[in-house]
């Protein structure tokens, strides 16, 4: 009887063990038979910033573009804005000058530091020539059979 508990014993634990290794981070609620909620998925924070306004300004101004086009205004009488997104892990830089209003747009990847999107002149104020799929009359009208 003595080795009967034990071996038994032994198994429940290893079964334990063994259900446990193979559990999985789960991805929605887990409910058990009777409806009741038994875990919660981790849902993981966003990660912080790894760059600062002042150096997503830095690589956006130093891009070859935005560089050539703010060739055009002096530096004085700039101002510009930085938002960081959580979600897309980007910044939208905008630049202002005077008269002229929104002279250049884009975003910057916070990860990699790279200018994925440089916007200037009438593409700024206009989104549509921006060059987006759709901005034209939708999917259909810009079919090569139309």
């Amino acid at each position: 009887m003595r080795r009967f508990a034990l071996v038994l014993a032994c198994t429940s634990v290893l079964a334990f063990a063994a259900a446990a290794g193979a559990a999985t981070t789960p991805t929605a609620p887990v409910f058990n038979g009777r409806g009741r909620l038994v875990q919660t998925p981790l849902v993981p924070t966003p990660a912080p910033a790894h760059l600062t306004k002042a150096r997503a300004l830095a690589i956006f101004r130093r891009d070859p573009k935005i560089a050539a086009w703010l060739r055009r205004y002096p530096a004085k009488g700039q101002s510009d804005e930085e938002t960081y997104d959580a979600k897309a892990a980007s910044w939208t830089v905008k630049l202002w000058w005077g008269a002229a209003g929104e002279i250049a747009e884009g975003t910057v990847d916070d990860a990699s530091g790279v200018v994925v999107e440089a916007w200037t002149g009438p593409q700024v104020a206009w989104k549509m020539a921006r060059g987006y799929k759709g901005a034209f009359g939708g999917v259909k009208i810009n079919s090569p059979w139309v």
